[in-house]
């Protein structure tokens, strides 16, 4: 009996092993065991752990995404994601899971879905291409009814196989099934759905306990992809078509309506037509959230619309469906913005109610809004002085509100762009391009206006500055001295101020959130709180919060300075040394030498200025008040006949011929020569000009082509050439002598490539190509090429002679590594290290430790102790250079120096490195 059993048991386990096997053959029919094996395994191995990732990937991308409340805001968020790196990962892993659950599950009835899964992912990763080549390939492939057809076909190929197979008749009588008319007339029927184009009934399609076809949902995202990709009118089509169809899911039916919506208020531009969609997307949504979002949205477009009630009323909505305090913040603040700009409430009104917004605690996290607000009705007022000082407080407001911050930003950029401050529009538009999402219209505007605007910034700042140090030359030794200890006394008092109040600040941070007299926890009790905090000063004094704070021999930790308050309560100032006096004072001009110098840069940089004003800004009236200047304070200007050229065109450009005329006589005149009274006088010497450039690039894009194909001596004959027929001074002489020289190298070997390579160094110093061929060194040499090394018996003129530091040859030596790169972590920096002094210098058991250069900039140093003389430590240092690539890697950022432990306590003293790289070359690569 037991070994009957045991047969039974093993035959059941191998006709389920058979069932279970994947289909071999396209059409072949799989029993249901089989069918439910794959089922099961699609779905819950595959698809519900992919959409676990989907799930989370879409809750990423949304909290990535700040809402903008400036603005109107998006229907979805994540298709404004900036950046999907984030969530590739998951994404990848879902596609994965479902391909697999493709091949090895195809008869499952969830292999729709699985595309359906992966066309989702690519359309999260912005794979617009093929998210719709998925969609497209399920819409057309699983399609209800042709999968019923297809059904029917394959069961027909199975039961004439089997009828072919069958020998005998079957003896055994089949059972009689029950009737099922019985049972059907017991069932509810279920309630029809009218079709309204034809007014019949139709019947809906029931999957209560059977799987859905992703059929309806793959047409809606597939409508998705075609939006993103601009091909509106399939989209329409798709979109209508599963909006009007009476068959459509409900939950699918939801999607459509906020997809129409999303396509007539961000594609269309057009928001009264997305106002019926909106209130349809209200009423199907499920989710308290998407219900807000959508409620919200049309609040705002009833608001731009005028229409107040509507607004109000939805904005009320808002609140009641409480989806976060923020959304229900920009609920009461668009109200009262509402009511100012439709004159239900007037600017005092509005402002007090603002400012009552900021006493409320609730809102602590907000003010950087409410703010903003204040400078939109001050600019309204024409207040540009209070709409600055507004915009101002909401950036140091600002909590964690990037998108918020970057609207405050731009707004005073271009404010300040309206005034002609250019270096304060210059810096407000690098800070909005660090907040404002790559994605936003705008990026690119205010990325040309910071681009633009980075020229003429950089020159006003040099003319302002050196103006400034010629106005101190001009003083007396007293005056100098006394407005140097002005300066430093400012500057101290400002940082002891500073430190002084940075733990008061924190207090009444703290002191502005209400007690939680349920709770228990100390931090929670403000008396404790503040009675920790007086005893904490009285034994640690003011301190910063930062890492170590304990530590006082540390070199990173910046103390707050030892501060003196007499009778009256106000700050005793020390006095202030010689030297501190001096290093205010160090950058203003002394001799005669240093003064022209400093007019020499004001010169350059209202030259460049004044054509940067008619290149960047097309500002013509700005370029001719800064050349006019120029050519006023400074007759002598070296560069008269472009200065000219530039005052002729745009006076030009501004029509006034009298002052075009002038400076083209004032050209023709002083420079009848140059090149510039050749294209005024000939209106062909432009295009000759135009037609050399082209010959000479050709010329050398031929001979560059026939140096890569090894045609060696071909390009060497054509940059001779070039020489002949072009010289060898035009725009392309430093490529030309480059693909010379590595031509040489290859024709002559090493020694004439090196010889060729320093010409070219020498001879184009400016150049791209001077650095590349300091590359090129470096390989040849083997080693890191130092192009300010001494050669033998060449003085070193650079080096100063009052350097603090000592060349002790014979002394302990460290080695430093100034550690700067933002890729490798500085502990997978020092790891490194280890690995390879334990290859290397495994005999000298040397130790690495690491410590901050300057606290302000953080900048690390790694230090590796010890060696005997520098001759170790140089030892050291070549073999860093000639292996390079086992060290730290030829791609990061690093700097090293053998230092004597004297030399190693002055840069820890200085907090600088100023100095000793002139030191370094003198004394050691000698």
């Amino acid at each position: 009996m037991r070994l009957t059993s045991l047969v039974l048991l093993v035959l059941a386990c191998v006709f389920i092993t058979s069932s279970c096997v994947t289909q071999k053959k396209k059409d072949e029919k799989v029993t249901k065991v089989g069918k439910f094996f794959h089922n099961v395994t699609s779905k819950y191995n595959a698809y519900y752990n992919a959409n676990i990732l989907f799930e989370k990937s879409l809750v990423s991308l949304n909290m990535q995404t700040k809402d903008n409340y400036t603005k109107r805001l998006n229907i979805f968020k994540y298709v404004n994601a900036a950046d999907t790196s984030a969530v590739a990962s998951d994404l990848n892993s879902a596609i994965e899971k479902n391909t697999i659950a493709i091949t090895l599950h195809r008869p499952s009835v969830w292999t729709d879905d699985c595309y359906l899964m992966i066309g989702k992912s690519q359309y999260l990763k912005k794979l617009y291409e093929d998210a719709q080549n998925t969609f497209e390939y399920i819409v057309e492939e699983y399609d209800p009814e042709y999968m019923k057809e297809k059904e029917a076909e394959i069961n027909a190929k199975a039961k004439k196989k089997s009828s072919k197979k069958r020998k005998y008749p079957s003896k055994k009588k089949k059972k009689k099934k029950p009737s099922s008319k019985k049972k059907s007339k017991e069932d509810p029927k279920p309630e029809p759905i009218i079709d309204p184009s034809t007014g019949e009934k139709v019947k809906p399609d029931a999957y209560f306990l059977k799987h859905r076809p992703a059929h309806q949902e793959s047409r809606l995202w597939l409508a998705k992809a075609y939006l993103e990709r601009e091909k509106y009118g399939d989209a329409e089509r798709l979109l209508y078509d599963l909006y009007r169809n009476p068959k459509t899911f409900k939950d699918v039916k939801a999607e459509v309506v906020a997809t129409l919506a999303y396509y007539e208020l961000e594609k269309r531009e057009a928001p009264i037509e997305a106002i019926p969609y909106l209130e349809e997307a209200i009423e199907l949504a499920t989710s308290k959230d998407s219900k807000a979002r959508f409620s919200f949205i049309l609040a705002q477009i009833y608001q731009e619309q005028g229409d107040e009630a509507k607004a109000r009323e939805l904005y009320d909505q808002v609140a009641k469906l409480a989806p976060g305090y923020e959304m229900i913040f920009n609920s009461k603040l668009n109200l009262i913005l509402a009511g100012n700009k439709n004159g239900t409430a007037t600017d005092a009104e509005t402002i007090a109610a603002l400012e009552k917004m900021t006493r409320d605690y609730k809102n602590l996290d907000y003010l950087d809004q409410i703010y903003f607000s204040l400078s939109q009705i001050a600019l309204r007022n024409s207040d540009k002085t209070q709409a600055i000082e507004y915009l101002k407080t909401a950036i140091s407001s600002n909590v964690n509100n990037s998108v918020q911050r970057a609207e405050a930003y731009l707004q005073l950029a271009n404010l300040y762009f309206e005034d002609e401050i250019f270096v304060s529009a210059k810096n407000y538009y690098d800070s909005t391009l660090l907040d404002m999402p790559i994605t936003d219209e705008r990026y690119e505007e205010v990325q040309n206006y910071a681009d633009n605007l980075s020229i003429i910034a950089t020159n006003i700042e040099i003319i302002n500055y050196q103006d400034s140090l010629l106005t101190i030359a001009a003083l007396s030794p007293e005056d100098k001295k006394k407005l140097a200890s002005d300066i430093l006394k400012e500057k101290r008092r400002q940082e002891i101020l500073a430190n002084l109040s940075a733990v008061d600040d924190a207090a009444a941070s703290t002191a502005r959130v209400p007690a939680l007299n349920n709770s228990s926890f100390f931090a929670y009790d403000l008396k404790q709180l503040k009675k920790s905090q007086r005893e904490f000063r009285r034994r640690w004094g003011d301190r910063i919060l930062e890492d170590d704070w304990r530590r006082s021999s540390k070199v990173s930790f910046s103390t707050v300075e030892e501060v003196q308050i007499d009778e009256s309560g106000a700050i005793v100032e020390e006095e202030l040394s010689d030297d501190e006096i001096g290093n205010v004072l160090q950058d203003v001009p002394s001799s005669p030498e240093e003064i022209s110098a400093a007019n020499n840069k004001i010169m350059n940089a209202m030259f460049a200025l004044g054509k940067a004003f008619r290149d960047k800004l097309e500002d013509n009236a700005k370029c001719i008040e800064t050349l006019e200047q120029l050519l006023v304070e400074y007759s002598d200007f070296g560069e008269k006949k472009e200065a000219y050229y530039y005052l002729y065109l745009a006076n030009n450009s501004l029509n006034d011929k009298v002052s075009a005329q002038k400076y083209y006589d004032l050209i023709l005149k002083e420079f009848p020569e140059s090149t510039f009274a050749q294209i005024l006088t000939d209106p062909d010497y432009a295009r000759k000009v135009i037609e050399r450039e082209t010959q000479i690039r050709t010329q050398y894009d031929k001979a560059y082509a026939l140096f890569q194909e090894d045609k060696i001596k071909e390009g060497c004959d054509m940059v001779a050439e070039a020489k002949l027929l072009f010289g060898e001074k035009h725009t392309l002489s430093a490529k030309y002598a480059l693909l010379e020289a590595m031509c040489k190298g290859k024709q002559d070997g090493k020694p004439a490539y090196v010889k060729a390579l320093r010409e070219v160094i020498a001879q184009y110093p400016e150049t791209d190509e001077k650095l590349k061929a300091e590359e090129m060194l470096r390989v040849l040499i083997g080693a890191r090429y130092d192009p300010t090394r001494k050669r033998a018996g060449e003085v070193d003129r650079g080096l100063n002679k009052n350097t603090v530091f000592k060349a002790e040859p014979e002394k302990l030596h460290y080695c430093i590594v100034i550690f700067r790169d933002t890729e490798m972590t500085l502990d997978e920096a020092k790891l490194k290290i280890a690995e390879f002094n334990k290859f290397h210098f495994k005999d000298l058991r040397l130790r690495i430790s690491n410590l901050f250069l300057d606290p302000e900039s953080k900048t690390p140093i790694i230090v590796i102790r010890r060696f005997t003389t520098q001759e170790k430590a140089m030892e050291y240092y070549d073999t860093t250079v000639a292996k390079e690539s086992s060290f730290l890697g030829k791609r990061v950022d690093f700097e090293m120096y053998p230092v004597t432990q004297f030399n190693y306590r002055e840069i820890l003293r200085k907090r600088s490195l100023e100095g000793y790289t002139e030191f370094f070359r003198a004394n050691y690569l000698n």
